[in-house]
């Protein structure tokens, strides 16, 4: 019953660490705030494909001077902390209308 015991705290422990180390591996191989990306429909490990922590993937719009939106002709996206009602560097009426609508 011990032995049964420390296998399964052995597995638990190893768990952890592997759960950590990809914890690790995503934060390290993330697209930072500002930074734009385009998916991969074939993604490799050390390609940076997901937008870090708190961050979401929005499409790279530009808000023009006249008003209105300009859309890149790539499947491009930024990552920007959109949603937290506060109009960031990175974000404009384009590309998160929920934190920008006045400007």
């Amino acid at each position: 019953m011990k032995s049964f015991r420390k296998i399964l705290i052995i597995i638990f422990v190893a768990l952890i660490i592997v759960l950590a180390i990809l914890f690790i591996l995503r934060s390290f191989f993330c697209v930072k705030e500002g930074q734009e990306f385009s998916p991969d429909p074939f993604p490799d490990i050390f390609k940076k494909v997901r937008c870090c922590w708190g961050l979401t993937p929005k499409i790279a719009a530009i808000a023009e001077d006249d008003g209105s939106c300009s859309y890149p002709l790539c499947n491009c996206y930024i990552c920007i902390k959109c949603g937290d009602n506060i109009c960031g560097n990175y974000e404009n009426k384009c590309n998160c209308p929920a934190d920008c609508k006045n400007k």
